[in-house]
């Protein structure tokens, strides 16, 4: 890490505690910078992952330095770890007006600079060596447990007149990291994400619990344990190893939500092979391509979908050893799955996988070239830990439904690894969207937390209120969603209907889990994404003079984050200097436009390359579809820009309408002027669009490239993750 220490303090024992501080620091491997407040005014905050703030709580001019300083950079710091050391002249104990008068000035500190400490410590003056043996003793036991976070912080630690309090000299960015561990087993150091989230469990007394109810399209209902769980997935672990497959060859699932796709997923990792899930409704062109980029050894599929989809080209998959489909029988050439599970063994001792071993290959697509298969590793569980926890608020015995598919991210990050971890009952439904069916699920079954896509709510709402009036829904006690941005109108439509609003977090398939979130318990801003989750830090970048420079409050640029974090795609499958161009200055680029409020909040802006630049001004897309939907008419809007010779780019919006509504020149005007009056006539649309449908993806994600394509006679690119098209 590189760390700012920066003091402001009337005497020469804060600045001896700083230089004390910075030298350990440095020791321990991290890059320190010692500053005094007054030298540091006009620094570049965005060089450092963390800032240590020293000062004398008898400061004068002092206190007045630090308070200017952190007041002009409080966007920057809110966006960093940061840990605040009161020095008092005090030399032993603390007297209750010092701390009094700490409290006063803290509070008059925060209040005059908009900033808040994520830590603050008391610490008392010393003024004998031993002391300052002491203080490094603190320092650098800390700074060890940044590698290693079971080590005992009690050891060769003095708590004399340093530290009032149970001080700790926190590790900034892995205390998270720290937390997720403890909720894990980790046998022997070694990191397996079936062990944490299925055999755990058994291990610990719990295997009678639900693991998964599945609700079959039709009617049918099966109930596994995680004990039952654990020896299904044990059999499909050792029906790999019967077949001569090894650790680290790669399994792919082209199913539909069934048992055997969860069991397959759980029994995969147990075997230490890498899972790949495909979506069911991919063409054979789209699967076709992702075996060959993954090497596919293994392809679990049905019936139907073998013989449509993968029959007439598997034998041209050189790297293809074993296909097996569900059910009790098997065409030529592959393995009936049934008897193959029935005659393996209930038992397997899980690999004892690395952290860093590969564990999941996602594919995304980008505007070109092929699909890129992100990389995940067995360490992405103390992630999925981690976040399942605070972001989704899920404990132990939650009956949760996550809707998404496990083709996409979201359905194996947080609708498998998450809340199998986390102890829960999942709820798992085979059928596609029917509003009745899930008003019908969520009363019936109870569920507590239930996380779904823009998509959806956008159907609900385009449904109307009055269709969810005979449900309950008293059983939820958090909603999120994920996908597309969550348009405002969206979050307030579910506060009326569900009595709370969905909590929309971001995040991609590259950085493996919830990254920035609307947290339990925290105020929502309708149509922001939310804060940085804890030990995640983000900030708004833009390029300049060949580097990356990161902006302050309310400007927009490229979202970014610091690299670190457990569940970060470690490559883009054989393509190096695919994934090499993600990462520039110590960040990675996310290709999202956004922009950080005064309170921290983030906001979606739009994808880099759907901005929209007209009459000089840079429109993002989110912006103007948020207001379309506004309209009571509106259901879903895409908006694109296209090439003018006066505006450089006019704005044009297609919009799918609510029931009641009939598409006409009048209600196109209507939109227009709307939408004029709301953000003005340079950034409305020069045109509005009907449709009945927009061109998403299973995520959820209208496809403005694609509507910009076929507006300007483009070719489409990739379109295998195209669930709906438009019409």
């Amino acid at each position: 890490m590189k760390i700012l220490v920066a003091y402001a303090s009337t005497d020469g024992q804060t600045r001896k505690i700083c230089r004390v501080a910075a030298d350990w620091l440095a020791d321990a491997g991290h890059m320190a910078e010692l500053l005094p407040i007054a030298d540091a005014d006009d620094i570049d905050l965005t060089r450092f992952d963390a800032v240590l703030l020293a000062a004398s709580i008898h400061g004068g001019r002092y206190q007045k330095a630090l308070t200017e300083f952190c007041a002009k950079h409080a966007g920057t710091l809110s966006a960093l770890p940061s840990l605040f050391l009161s020095v008092s002249l005090v030399a032993a104990g603390h007297e209750a007006e010092d701390w009094q008068a700490l409290e006063k000035i803290l509070t008059d500190f925060t209040s005059a600079t908009g900033w808040t400490p994520n830590r603050v410590e008391q610490v008392a003056g010393a003024y004998k060596p031993s002391e300052y043996d002491i203080f490094r003793r603190f320092v650098m036991r800390r700074i060890l447990a940044l590698k290693d976070p079971s080590a005992d912080l009690s050891a060769d630690i003095e708590y004399t007149d340093w530290v009032a309090l149970n001080a700790v000299l926190s590790d900034w960015t892995t205390a998270s990291w720290a937390e997720a561990r403890a909720m894990l087993d980790m046998p022997g150091g070694m990191l397996n994400i079936a062990h944490e989230a299925v055999d755990r469990h058994v291990k610990h007394g719990h295997g009678n619990e639900t693991a998964m109810l599945w609700l079959g399209k039709g009617g049918d209902r099966q109930e596994l344990s995680y004990a039952e769980l654990a020896r299904q997935s044990s059999r499909f672990a050792n029906l790999l190893a019967a077949q001569g497959l090894i650790p680290g060859d790669n399994v792919f699932a082209l199913l539909g939500r069934i048992p055997e796709l969860y069991i397959a997923a759980i029994g995969t990792l147990k075997a230490g092979m890498v899972f790949t899930p495909l979506f069911s409704a991919f063409g054979p062109d789209p699967i076709r391509t992702r075996m060959e980029i993954g090497a596919a050894r293994v392809l679990v599929t049905t019936p139907e979908l073998y013989k449509r989809k993968i029959a007439a080209w598997c034998d041209k998959i050189g790297t293809l050893k074993l296909i097996l489909v569900t059910g009790e029988d098997a065409a030529e050439g592959c393995v009936a799955l049934g008897p193959a599970m029935e005659a393996a063994s209930p038992d397997f001792d899980t690999i004892p996988t690395r952290p860093e071993d590969p564990a999941l290959i996602h594919f995304t697509s980008g505007t070109t070239g092929r699909p890129k298969g992100a990389v995940h590793v067995h360490e992405a569980v103390l992630y999925h830990a981690f976040s399942g926890r605070h972001a989704l608020d899920l404990t132990p015995g939650t009956t949760y439904w996550c809707t998404a598919d496990p083709g996409w991210v979201t359905g194996t990050s947080y609708g498998i690894i998450a809340p199998l971890v986390q102890r829960v009952k999942m709820i798992v439904d085979e059928a596609e969207f029917d509003l009745d069916r899930w008003y019908a699920t969520i009363e019936r079954e109870k569920v507590e937390v239930w996380y779904s896509a823009p998509t959806a709510i956008r159907m609900m709402m385009r449904a109307g209120a009055d269709v969810a009036k005979p449900y309950d829904f008293s059983s939820l006690r958090f909603l999120a969603s994920v996908g597309e941005p969550l348009n405002p109108e969206a979050v307030i439509w579910s506060e009326k209907v569900f009595g709370q609003p969905f909590h929309d977090n971001w995040w991609q398939t590259e950085t493996g889990g919830i990254m920035i979130a609307n947290l339990p318990g925290m105020t929502v801003k309708p149509g922001s994404m939310g804060k940085p989750m804890p030990g995640i830090r983000a900030g708004i970048v833009e390029h300049g003079n060949g580097r990356l420079k990161e902006l302050g409050t309310g400007e927009v640029g490229e979202l970014a984050l610091r690299p670190g974090w457990p569940s970060m795609m470690r490559a883009y499958l054989n393509e190096q200097a695919r994934y090499d161009k993600c990462f520039v200055d110590g960040w990675y680029l996310s290709g999202d436009l956004a922009r950080r409020d005064k309170d921290g909040y983030f906001w979606f802006v739009g994808r880099a390359d759907d901005l929209i630049k007209t009459s000089g001004h840079l429109v993002g897309p989110f912006e103007v579809e948020s207001v379309l939907i506004e309209h009571p008419a509106v259901a879903e809007a895409g908006v694109i820009g296209l090439p003018d010779k006066t505006a450089g780019e006019i704005v044009k919006a297609y919009v799918t309408l609510n029931p009641g509504f009939t598409a006409n020149e009048v209600l196109e005007r209507d939109l227009r002027g709307h939408a004029r009056k709301r953000l003005g006539p340079a950034v409305s649309p020069r045109a509005v669009v009907f449709r009945e449908n927009l061109p998403k993806t299973r995520s959820g994600k209208i496809m403005r490239r694609l509507l910009k394509a076929r507006e300007l006679g483009l070719p489409e690119g990739d379109i295998s993750t195209l669930e709906t098209d438009e019409k």
